[in-house]
């Protein structure tokens, strides 16, 4: 009974503790307007099917694992992606600048 109890506490802990460890890569951080921009979904930690949600910090969504936004106006935009996988829900964010397009 004793290795019964052993192997539910490992087993416990080891679920406990896979929680996600939310991260992603952009094609740029710094672009001029109007930009196009993919994010690329870098998230460990997940065992199981993982679900995304992004906001791209203009008011537009996905819930492609790997997305394209689109940026027409000059300004700094927090983009977060919130990812719920194994039972947790963690998210990150990152700050893309885009410049408003050069005057002739």
């Amino acid at each position: 009974m004793r290795i019964f109890w052993v192997l539910m506490f490992v087993l416990f802990a080891s679920i406990s503790f896979a929680q996600p460890v939310v991260s992603f890569d952009a094609s740029a951080i710094e672009a001029c307007a109007p930009a196009e921009i993919t994010f690329t979904n870098t998230t460990t930690g997940c065992t199981g099917a993982a679900t995304y949600y992004w906001l791209d910090g203009s008011g537009d969504n996905s819930n492609n694992e790997n997305p394209t936004f689109y940026y027409n106006s000059g300004g700094t935009y927090t983009v977060s992606l919130e990812v719920t996988c194994d039972g947790f829900t963690e998210s990150n964010t990152m700050e893309i600048t885009i410049y408003d397009p050069p005057s002739a």
